[in-house]
């Protein structure tokens, strides 16, 4: 019988808490597909809030990895690491990439099942969108060595944070401005572009040795975090209702509102005192942050069926709400079952 008090000893608790509702931004933000229709109705208005207030969830997915792998020499080889990586996410990765495209090719008839066909989308990443993740995190996968070799030196936070601010900046203080003015981003700042993501990683790590918001009190924390995300919120729908178009520039992952409302939670979240809570709570943190990778690689698929009977109509708040608690449910109970069968939860992250 497994001792969870031991567990929340051995296991940073909060990165699971963490997992879980970046699960459920992400199904949420799926779920509101509706916002990216442009008009000015109460079921927009509210796809538009949920839009902003998730804007965090992939960035911590990118914080969380960061935060276990950059000095992981600290545990483990670099051959382990690679070996883990492969095993962990590299073969899930081959494997969900021909399910999706199966799926998409003989049920939504998006295209027509050919092999040089799967080869060519699998190399530019054309299968599903939401694989885009499994791509980037691979990338930084790639550069996890040189960045855990620097987080062993001296000054290796200081190197890493030195990494932090450079894509920050170049990404996301400095690219802001010619996003709003629709004028063309300088070639540095594309060339920067190409790993975006870079910076959360990187954060992630940061984060866990050092409390940068620590004189600042968790009621407060949370404030800011209502703040930004209301600042958001009207932001969005003011600049959006000017233009008569969607803005993204003020909820995407690389504006620096997402940044700070990412860095708000984790702060929060850490703060935790999980070690008083009971095994019976902490089981169920770890049992549905354990299927979380599996509910974002699964949970559209759970969507397009459903849009598929046309059960709901999603462009209608009522149904988008409810759908959210559904997917998030049906997605869980189906990894958690597949987890149980020996063979396929080894094909499941």
């Amino acid at each position: 019988m497994t001792n969870y008090l031991n567990v929340t000893k051995q296991r940073v608790i909060y990165f699971d808490v963490l997992t879980i509702l970046s699960a459920i931004g992400v199904v949420s933000l799926h779920s509101v597909e509706t916002f990216y229709s442009f008009r000015l109705d109460t079921s927009w208005y509210i796809a538009a809030f949920i839009q902003c207030l998730f804007s965090f969830c992939v960035p911590i997915f990118f914080m969380i990895s960061g935060a276990n792998l950059i000095g992981y020499q600290t545990r483990y080889s670099t051959k382990r690491f690679v070996e883990k990586r492969l095993i962990n996410v590299f073969l899930p990765f081959i494997v969900w990439s021909i399910l999706w495209y199966l799926f998409n090719g003989l049920f939504l008839r998006y295209y027509d099942i050919c092999i040089i066909d799967f080869l060519s989308r699998l190399t530019y990443g054309q299968i599903e969108p939401i694989l885009w993740f499994l791509y980037a995190i691979i990338s930084l996968y790639v550069l996890t060595p040189f960045l855990s070799l620097l987080a062993t030196q001296k000054k290796g936070s200081l190197y890493l944070l030195g990494i932090f601010f450079l894509f920050f900046f170049s990404k996301s203080i400095i690219w802001l401005p010619y996003d709003l003015l629709h004028r063309p981003i300088p070639l540095l700042l594309n060339l920067v572009e190409g790993n975006q993501y870079l910076a959360y990683y990187v954060l992630g790590f940061l984060l866990t040795k050092k409390e940068y918001l620590k004189n600042i009190k968790s009621r407060y924390l949370i404030f800011m975090f209502l703040c930004v995300t209301t600042f958001t919120f009207l932001s969005t729908v003011y600049l959006s209702s000017q233009r008569g178009e969607i803005v993204q520039s003020f909820y995407i992952f690389s504006s620096p509102f997402c940044y700070l409302a990412s860095v708000l939670l984790w702060t929060v979240i850490s703060r935790i005192k999980f070690t008083s809570w009971s095994s019976v709570w902490i089981k169920g943190i770890l049992s549905v942050s354990g299927c979380c990778f599996g509910i974002y690689i699964i949970h559209l698929i759970i969507q397009r069926i459903i849009q598929q009977l046309d059960i709901f109509n999603l462009s209608n708040a009522f149904w988008f709400l409810c759908l959210i608690p559904i997917n998030f449910i049906v997605s869980f109970l189906l990894i958690f079952i597949l987890k149980k069968i020996p063979v396929i939860k080894k094909l499941i992250p």
